[in-house]
């Protein structure tokens, strides 16, 4: 094979090219997943509910997410609503046009989509809590608020928290598809030094390693929170 390889192409553009790429990556990862989480605890327990009127909508969200490419998702935020116009005629106002900015767009993609994938994660986790636990927090007088807050969301946490982090995983690598509308993410900085060295093997490769580093870290971290922080609040947790 008479490729010649040229790794300098990446190292060399790190600091500030890559490097700003991973910052906007971490930012949309966290913003999304922060927002998502809200959005999911919120949907999982519309899922647990016994009145029709808030668990349908809840259950064709989750599924709506769930069978939807996130591609298609993220240009609908940023194409298709940018196709509708208030009429604001009414106000003496001129017609209001939607429109997000493409950061803004990336962030309530993700969002829209971890909701969904974490609202069936705290389901799962609120569901396999024991029944007999909650009759006997019943039976010692705690209202239903008292009852989520001390019985259910402690031992779903135990539950949820291993696919929670596999979530944010996933979220951090969806935030690549953020490239295909103009974030200036880890990928979209990749893209731009492939067009303009047109060294694609050494990027893409460069690419992959910094996703695994990633990768790794946060799950590294989040492993380490568990070890120090949840097993002396949760000991069932091993």
């Amino acid at each position: 094979m008479d490729y010649v390889w040229h790794f300098e192409v990446v190292w060399r553009n790190f600091y500030p090219l890559f490097y700003s790429g991973i910052v906007m990556t971490f930012k949309l990862t966290l913003i999304s997943f922060v927002l998502g989480l809200l959005v999911g605890i919120v949907v999982a327990f519309g899922r647990v509910s016994r009145s029709k009127l808030i668990f349908w909508p809840c259950s064709a969200y989750v599924e709506f997410v769930r069978n939807t490419p996130f591609l298609v998702q993220l240009y609908f935020i940023y194409f298709g609503l940018s196709a509708f116009e208030v009429d604001l005629a009414f106000l003496g106002l001129p017609p209001y046009r939607i429109s997000f900015t493409p950061f803004q767009s990336a962030v309530m993609a993700l969002t829209f989509n971890c909701g969904g994938y974490t609202a069936e994660i705290i389901r799962s986790g609120i569901q396999a809590v024991s029944h007999g636990v909650i009759e006997a927090a019943q039976s010692t007088g705690l209202s239903r608020m008292q009852i989520i807050r001390f019985i259910i969301l402690p031992q779903a946490l135990v539950i949820v928290y291993p696919p929670l982090v596999n979530q944010l995983i996933m979220t951090l690598l969806g935030s690549s598809l953020a490239s295909m509308v103009t974030v200036p993410e880890l990928s979209f900085q990749g893209e731009w030094l492939n067009y303009k060295t047109f060294r694609t093997l050494e990027i893409y490769i460069g690419l992959g390693v910094m996703y695994l580093i990633l990768n790794w870290s946060v799950a590294l971290f989040f492993q380490l929170i568990r070890k120090l922080c949840f097993r002396r609040i949760f000991p069932q947790m091993h």
